[in-house]
């Protein structure tokens, strides 16, 4: 059986924790006997615990990291396809551009003429629309 009374509190052990924590927030107060400064020590060491818990803004940091990763690897991508693009267009214009545009200037009533030109509009103003939205950027950052 338990023989120890729960409700009642020792008077002389509660004034030396209490004593012990105002040392921790008060150190110049000195004058404290050994038992109330192993209760000081004691806040001390709860004071210093570490944290359980991830800081306030750890959701947001690893999202901002995982941006930056994914931006260099989508960098790295956007590399590699515009490399082996430009590689394949200098290819294809080596082996066959000698015959397209002998090709283009024969049939120009075919509306072959105007697709070129209609392309050539299309990547200027994809381009220049690029360039419009980047300004925007650096003028409102």
């Amino acid at each position: 059986m338990n023989s120890r009374k729960e409700g009642q509190v020792d008077e002389h052990e509660w004034e030396m924790q209490e004593r012990g924590l105002r040392a921790i927030r008060d150190p110049e107060a000195g004058g404290m006997d050994p038992a109330a400064d192993s209760y000081r020590r004691v806040a001390a060491a709860l004071n210093c615990a570490p944290r359980s818990e991830p800081p306030r803004d750890f959701a947001a940091e690893m999202a901002m990291q995982i941006d930056q990763q994914n931006a260099g690897i989508e960098q790295a991508l956007f590399r590699g396809l515009f490399l082996g693009l430009a590689v394949s267009a200098i290819v294809v214009t080596a082996l066959y551009g000698g015959r397209w545009w002998q090709a283009m200037q024969a049939t120009p009533t075919d509306g072959a003429l105007q697709w070129v030109a209609a392309v050539a509009g299309c990547v200027a103003l994809s381009w220049v629309i690029g360039q419009l939205r980047r300004s925007a950027e650096l003028m409102g950052s």
